[in-house]
């Protein structure tokens, strides 16, 4: 805050508020809102909009929250009016748009930390705040706060105080709504948030009804906020079919709601473009008040912040066309009410307003497009989500494949992924007499076919029906219907054995672990979990090596990433209590973010990072990572490294401590790597 008030850009647009507010008394604050907020200092009560509905039912078309935001104001103007000659009404209505103005501010700049110079250029210096708000005195500055600050919270994953915030905005103006399909759209198409659906359309729900429903009981309100004439505005726009007028505006509005809801996956940028564009297609479609502007400066900032410097000729052009619309074609303030009506009745032709409508319709066509191309088209997740991002696990029996599913379930979340496992697909269940000839890393032993048929499937976003393996009682449960999601995860023995198959994956991941340490955790499994005979598993381990050369250890060339845990403490068999302490080597195949990883883990502390030598060229890079450290510490180097994670992570990312941590970190950085180079 500091910085921001030595700031030269901050410094500019105050002086031209505090200017505005001393020197400019715009016609619909002395028409409209100061009347009316004057008649509730005379006669406060409970419902102010019937108390003025007599006088003029124009007096104040907003909201209870938009009102609640006054009152503090008009409280401080009735002390001020009681000791000094000024209009307390007046100083509650200037004071308020100041004080959301400033509010404003700090929300663009709390939303967009790292643009602060742009959007003081894009939102605090930007002629549509200073002419609707200060030059024709529009209240509208509040409610899209509000509506600004609920996006701030929904990215932030604070699901209740969003829904609060979006009742709040359609509370103070009810065109605000118009936001609220695009919300729910989200939400609902957001599979990694359906934990948080119900709270979210719960407190949204409980705020319309406590913030829009009961006013409705006021009269005066109803005549005021729902009679107004900007309403009317919307149905202006119509193509005659006969004698029946069709209404363009609604039906372009409804295009854009179902071209939203028609995404398979909805980031949370897709949804400030989408909302952005919408918002600007109501406005050219209708001739829009003054107000009506302020709707689309948060989203020309971030397109401002976002696009090329050539992108920002169209928005910079609009804007100016937008000043000149305000200040030419709407009833000036005093002390220029009398000039600009005699410019506007001598010297300015009657074109000018169809010239200027037309001029503005024109650039806002092209500052569309260009918040579509850029922030639709150009999406990651927009192209991710013409197909599910694939991920597979595989490596030999024992070495942690279920484990390590779990971990990137954790990471993505149950709802958003689809779990194939190998297991699920072998012929025969434990007993049957056939495992006596052959292994389960066999592939004769397995109905491969129909693995990787049903990983095409799922990908497709097709439902297929699959058998489930129980290893408790080593007998196969009855088919059910395998969902689709936006994560595909197929772990097993084979998932890395057929090279055609492995061209599907985004990520393939092979699990190496030294031997004495993988017999050791392979026996805690079976002999612990699963209740199998130590004999037996120890007898199988040795049946199996040779599979294991032939069909599993082959498929280690195919994966992207290679994990081999190794023992830093002894371990045996006969303990099968005592876990001992690990290190993880690493190989990582074209990786990107080797370097900064490695910086980052050594910046922390707790982890050592070595290079290591490896035969597989100059894009191949290995690493040995030893250490420990709570998940927390990882956490916030996942979110340093990969900011843009949080778009196909869930809310509540569950990281595991130490080595398993560090797994889930590289496997996340390395999915995010490989889905940008896939869009």
């Amino acid at each position: 805050m500091k910085s921001l008030l030595t700031d030269r850009l901050f410094a500019a647009g105050l002086l031209l508020r505090l200017a505005a507010l001393i020197l400019l008394a715009p016609y619909a604050q002395e028409a409209w809102f100061v009347p009316f907020t004057r008649n509730f200092l005379d006669h406060p009560g409970l419902d102010p909009w019937t108390s003025y509905a007599g006088i003029s039912p124009l007096g104040f078309p907003y909201g209870p929250v938009m009102f609640a935001g006054l009152l503090p104001f008009a409280g401080i103007g009735a002390l001020l009016e009681s000791v000094l000659p000024v209009d307390g009404a007046a100083f509650a209505v200037k004071a308020g748009i100041a004080a959301a103005d400033i509010a404003f501010l700090l929300v663009m700049l709390r939303f967009f930390p790292r643009n602060r110079r742009d959007i003081l250029i894009w939102y605090w210096l930007s002629p549509i705040v200073l002419g609707a708000g200060y030059w024709a005195g529009q209240l509208d500055i509040l409610p899209m706060c509000l509506l600004t600050l609920a996006l701030y919270l929904l990215r932030g994953s604070r699901f209740r105080a969003s829904a609060a915030a979006l009742a709040c905005a359609v509370s103070a103006k009810f065109s605000t709504a118009v936001a609220v399909p695009f919300v729910l759209i989200y939400m609902l198409k957001n599979s990694r948030l359906a934990p948080y659906r119900v709270s979210f359309c719960a407190c949204l729900a409980l705020g319309l009804l406590l913030l829009c429903g009961l006013p409705l009981l006021s009269p005066g309100y109803v005549t005021m906020a729902l009679g107004t004439r900007e309403l009317d505005r919307i149905f202006e726009l119509q193509l005659q079919l006969g004698s029946v007028p069709v209404y363009l505006t609604p039906i372009l509005y409804g295009v854009c709601v179902y071209v939203a809801w028609r995404m398979r996956r909805m980031s949370f940028s897709l949804l400030f473009s989408l909302t952005g564009c919408s918002l600007l297609l109501l406005i050219l479609s209708t001739v829009t008040p003054p107000g009506w502007f302020l709707w689309v400066v948060p989203f020309i900032a971030h397109h401002a912040c976002t696009a090329p410097p050539s992108q920002k000729v169209p928005s910079a052009l609009f804007v100016l066309t937008a000043l000149c619309s305000q200040i030419f074609l709407s009833n000036a303030p005093e002390p220029f009410t009398a000039l600009f009506a005699g410019l506007r009745g001598a010297a300015l032709p009657a074109s000018l307003q169809p010239c200027l409508q037309s001029v503005c319709v024109m650039l806002g066509v092209l500052l569309i497009w260009g918040m579509l191309r850029e922030g639709v088209f150009r999406n990651d997740l927009f192209k991710m989500g013409l197909r599910p991002v694939s991920i597979a696990v595989a490596g030999d029996s024992g070495t942690g494949k279920d484990t390590c599913a779990r971990w990137i379930v954790n990471l993505l979340g149950e709802h958003s992924t689809v779990q194939i496992n190998g297991d699920d697909y072998h012929l025969w269940d434990r007993y049957g007499s056939l495992w006596k000839s052959v292994t389960h890393l066999s592939p004769q032993a397995n109905s491969l076919n129909m693995f990787f048929a049903d990983i095409r499937a799922v990908l497709d976003r097709k439902p297929t029906y699959c058998r489930t393996y129980d290893h408790a009682a080593g007998r196969f449960k009855a088919p059910a219907r395998r969902k689709t999601g936006d994560f595909v995860l197929a772990a097993g023995l084979h998932a890395l054995y057929r090279h055609e198959q492995n061209r599907l994956y985004d990520l393939r991941i092979f699990l190496d672990m030294e031997e004495n340490l993988r017999t050791f955790l392979k026996c805690r499994r079976d002999v612990l979990e699963r209740g199998h005979d130590m004999s037996a598993v120890l007898r199988s381990i040795q049946q199996r090596a040779h599979d294991v050369r032939l069909y599993i250890r082959p498929q280690l060339d195919n994966a992207h990433i290679v994990f081999r845990l190794e023992p830093e403490t002894p371990c045996s068999i006969d303990n099968l209590e005592y876990l001992p302490k690990l290190r993880l080597r690493v190989m990582l195949r074209d990786s990107l973010y080797h370097e900064a990883l490695a910086r980052h883990l050594i910046l922390s502390t707790f982890f050592s990072v070595e290079a290591v030598a490896g035969g597989g060229g100059a894009f191949e890079h290995n690493m040995l990572i030893r250490g420990d450290c709570p998940a927390c510490i990882l956490e916030n180097t996942a979110r340093l490294m990969m900011p843009e994670a949080d778009e196909i992570t869930v809310p509540a990312m569950r990281m595991e401590s130490g080595i398993a941590g560090v797994m889930q970190l590289i496997i996340l950085n390395h999915l995010v790597q490989n889905c940008k180079a896939r869009s």
